[in-house]
């Protein structure tokens, strides 16, 4: 998400190329992304693991400020609105087998091409108006 954010183009925004870069990845390693967040409790996160996801959670959070001063983003209060995006970025990492025509065949469901038609509707919805 960093790199893919702080990479300017012309015609995407930087909350635009963050969301896209988590959800490819998850689209790209869906096992690697179940795992990471499959919600296995007995794991206990290291001091290391930790730190990176709060420091990852402040990036995170400024990437929404960031995005309201802007207008992308709704202007309510960045701790509603960031968990928001966060759910939406999730559901569409995880809902790919979900639109398959043929139910659990990745063949049939959204193909990358797809995505930022799809995550673009998504921002859309989150943005003042």
């Amino acid at each position: 998400m960093l790199r893919a954010a702080d990479t300017p183009t012309a015609d995407t925004t930087s909350i635009f190329r963050a969301c896209l870069a988590y959800v490819r990845v998850a689209w790209k390693y869906p096992n690697h992304y179940r795992l990471e967040f499959g919600g296995d409790y007995a794991f206990k996160p290291s001091e290391v693991l930790k730190t990176a996801a709060a420091e990852f959670n402040s990036y995170f959070h400024e990437l929404v400020v960031d995005a309201q001063r802007s207008r992308l983003l709704i202007p309510d209060d960045p701790r509603d609105v960031g968990p928001l995006l966060w759910v939406l970025l999730h559901g569409l990492a995880m809902s790919n087998h979900l639109v398959a025509e043929d139910a659990g065949k990745s063949s049939t469901a959204y193909g990358v091409d797809d995505l930022e038609r799809v995550l673009g509707l998504a921002l859309q919805n989150l943005s003042p108006g």
